[in-house]
């Protein structure tokens, strides 16, 4: 039996349901919607990005992405605020292509989005866009139970002016999270600039001076690489801190 071929889609719904849209096949079936559709295709894809499904809206998003048409900021904007999670996040990944500081709110709320994988894509955004992140939510984020977003959070956390929040950070008592991975930043920005005496009053100002959790025990163990001499001489100090459990 013969494979049935995939029509030519006539309309914005057709477009959105071409299958396997990665492949060179399904883009030109796709360009060929776009052809039929007419110069307004462009605001049909919109329509559904706003009103139709969430497989319709990330489809929809990607198209436009795909056919150098980088949806605008007002229609990432509402995209992000979907009630679909996915949607959300898939928004939030396209606003970081944008590098304009308009976007810089939209991302500081979606930092505390209800949805772990929003959040993260909204520190992956700041990063991608070269714009710098708010403080405050990047630290909380770092108390966070998952590790994904606590790594997406500290890498922002590594792109805004150390001073705006070291003291707070090494003072945190939130989660030696928090303490380990801001000590972690300032080590990875440049260790010549951290000394031991410094790690030992986070350690005692945190309040995990005595604890065995994982991250207060590499604070630790990295203040005492640190006192040995052989940190600064690392480019990536994490990875001597996973050989070490």
């Amino acid at each position: 039996q013969q494979p049935v071929p995939t029509p030519t889609p006539k309309t914005a719904d057709d477009i959105l349901a071409v299958p396997q849209g990665q492949s060179a096949w399904a883009r030109e079936l796709i360009t060929a919607g776009q052809v039929a559709l007419g110069a307004d295709w462009e605001a049909k894809i919109i329509e559904k990005i706003s009103q139709g499904t969430p497989t319709q809206k990330i489809r929809g998003l990607s198209i436009l992405a795909q056919s150098g048409k980088l949806p605008s900021i007002k229609t990432l904007q509402g995209a992000a605020e979907d009630a679909d999670a996915g949607v959300r996040a898939f928004a939030t990944w396209l606003l970081g292509q944008h590098s304009t500081p308009d976007i810089t709110p939209i991302l500081n709320k979606l930092l505390g989005d209800t949805d772990l994988t929003v959040q993260r894509r909204a520190c992956e955004a700041f990063v991608r866009s070269g714009l710098e992140a708010p403080v405050e939510p990047l630290l909380n984020l770092l108390a966070s139970p998952d590790r994904w977003l606590r790594f997406a959070a500290r890498l922002t956390l590594e792109r805004v002016p150390v001073a705006k929040w070291k003291t707070t950070a090494w003072a945190s008592k939130a989660s030696p999270d928090v303490v380990f991975n801001a000590v972690l930043a300032v080590l990875r920005i440049d260790p010549q600039q951290v000394t031991v005496a410094e790690i030992d009053n986070a350690i005692k100002n945190s309040g995990f001076k005595n604890s065995e959790t994982t991250e207060a025990v590499r604070i630790r163990q990295s203040r005492d690489m640190l006192r040995l001499g052989q940190l600064a001489a690392m480019t990536y100090p994490e990875d001597w801190l996973k050989t070490t459990g």
